[in-house]
C-alpha cells in the first residue's frame, strides 16, 4: 500500500469468493480512499483473496447504492459509506435503500476544521458566531455537496450561534479542492472539509483553522475544538463497511473477522495516521446502532433547516 504498506502478520485465510470493495463516491474522495485501502490491505495480508475497489459515483450516492443493493454486479461485495454519503441519501429521501444492507464494521473517521482565508477579518470562532448572528445570509459557506458532512457542520454551527438554519448561505461543490479555492479567491467567507483535504493549506498558512469538530484535538495540528471554545458542536465524518443482506452468513462472518484483523495491523495504523484518519473500529451490532441513530438525527437536522 503506497505511503503505508500493510504488514503481513498472519497466514492466508481459507479461500472464499473474491470481493468488490464498492464506494458511491468519486475517485479520490474519502469513501473511495477507504475502499481502496481495504482492498489493498486484504490483498496484501491475504486476510481475504482477490479484493478489488469499484467506484460508482453520481446523484449523491443514490445511483451507486441502487446498483449495489440490486445485486446487478456478479461478485459479492462490500459497500463503504460514511456520514457524508448517508446525509446526502437522507436529504434525497433515498436512505431506505440501506435497509437492504447489513452494517459490518465502523472503521475510521475524519475531523472537520472550520477554516477561513488567512487575510479574512474573521479571526476566531467567536467572530464567526457573531457574523452568523448578525446576518447568516451574508456569510457565504463553501464545502462539498448538500447533505454531506460539510453541510451538516455548517448547519450545526449556525444553530449553535443562535442563527436561523433556513437562512444558511451554503454552496456545495463536487471537487475536494473547491472550497479552499473559493476561500482564496474571495468567493466564500468560511468553509469546512475533511482535515486531510485542508491540511496542506492550513500548514502552509493560506487558510486559518478556527475550530475542529471532533471531541478532542488532532495530534497533528494545534487547532482547538468547538467544545474547548465553549460551543456545543461535535461531528466526526465516520466511515464503515456494509454488505448486502442477501449474502450468505458464513461469508459475512469471514469478512467481519478479516476487517477486525485488518484494523489491528501496524500498517493500517500507520496509514490512518498519514491520512489523519481517526481509528474508530466498532463491530457490526454497535455500528448498526450508530447508523440507526444517525439516520434519525439527520432527518431532524434537515427538517429543522426546512430542507
Amino acid at each position: 500500500m503506497a505511503g503505508g504498506a500493510l504488514l503481513l502478520t498472519r497466514p492466508a485465510a481459507a479461500q472464499i469468493a473474491s470481493l468488490e470493495i464498492f464506494s458511491v463516491a468519486a475517485p479520490g474522495d474519502g469513501d473511495d480512499q477507504l475502499a481502496r485501502a481495504i482492498a489493498e490491505g486484504l490483498n496484501t495480508t491475504r486476510l481475504l483473496p482477490s479484493a478489488g475497489p469499484v467506484s460508482v459515483p453520481g446523484d449523491g450516492g443514490v445511483k451507486g447504492l441502487a446498483q449495489f443493493v440490486s445485486g446487478a454486479r456478479p461478485r459479492p461485495g462490500l459497500l463503504v459509506i460514511g456520514l457524508g454519503t448517508l446525509g446526502q441519501l437522507v436529504l434525497r429521501k433515498a436512505d431506505e435503500s440501506l435497509d437492504h444492507c447489513r452494517p459490518l464494521a465502523l472503521l475510521v473517521g475524519e475531523s472537520q476544521p472550520v477554516v477561513v482565508a488567512a487575510k479574512s477579518p474573521i479571526r476566531t470562532l467567536d467572530d464567526l458566531l457573531a457574523a452568523i448572528r448578525g446576518d447568516p445570509e451574508r456569510l457565504r459557506w463553501a464545502g462539498r455537496l448538500r447533505g454531506g458532512a460539510d453541510h451538516q457542520l455548517a448547519l450545526l454551527t449556525t444553530m449553535a450561534a443562535g442563527g436561523d438554519p433556513t437562512r444558511l448561505n451554503y454552496v456545495g461543490g463536487d471537487e475536494r479542492s473547491e472550497a479552499a479555492v473559493m476561500l482564496l479567491t474571495g468567493e466564500a467567507d468560511v468553509a469546512t472539509g475533511d482535515l486531510g483535504d485542508l491540511s496542506a493549506q492550513i500548514r502552509g498558512g493560506t487558510l486559518r483553522a478556527l475550530a475542529l469538530s471532533s471531541p478532542s484535538r488532532s495530534p497533528h495540528f494545534d487547532i482547538p475544538t468547538f467544545r474547548e471554545l465553549g460551543v456545543d458542536v461535535t461531528l466526526i465524518n465516520w466511515r464503515g463497511a456494509f454488505a448486502r443482506r442477501s449474502i450468505e452468513r458464513g461469508l459475512i462472518s469471514r469478512v467481519e473477522e478479516a476487517l477486525a484483523a485488518l484494523v489491528r495491523l501496524e500498517g493500517w495504523r500507520q496509514l490512518s495516521s498519514q491520512r489523519y484518519w481517526l481509528e474508530l473500529y466498532e463491530p457490526a451490532d454497535q455500528f448498526a446502532a450508530l447508523v440507526a441513530r444517525e439516520r434519525i438525527r439527520l432527518k431532524k437536522l434537515f427538517a429543522d433547516a426546512k430542507l
